[in-house]
């Protein structure tokens, strides 16, 4: 991990959700980039809790009140 990378990048539970091409952009997008702009960090150093299927961007993968897909549980 460099100094511009997120501290967390290397157990983010949010990858497991993506193939290699997007989990790719989102780290190039977030991860080793504008990290301070992700939700899940924010949220995770404001002592939060940080939901399953909260993105970097704060949208979601599933609705709260749903399960996420069976391939991915």
């Amino acid at each position: 991990m460099s100094e511009s990378s997120c501290e967390f990048i290397d157990g983010c539970p949010m990858f497991r959700y993506f193939r290699n091409t997007a989990k790719l952009i989102y780290q190039e997008l977030y991860c080793n980039g504008k990290f301070t702009d992700c939700e899940r960090r924010t949220r995770r150093m404001a002592g939060k809790p940080v939901p399953a299927n909260l993105l970097p961007n704060g949208a979601k993968l599933w609705r709260d009140e749903e399960k996420p897909p069976p391939l991915w549980e």
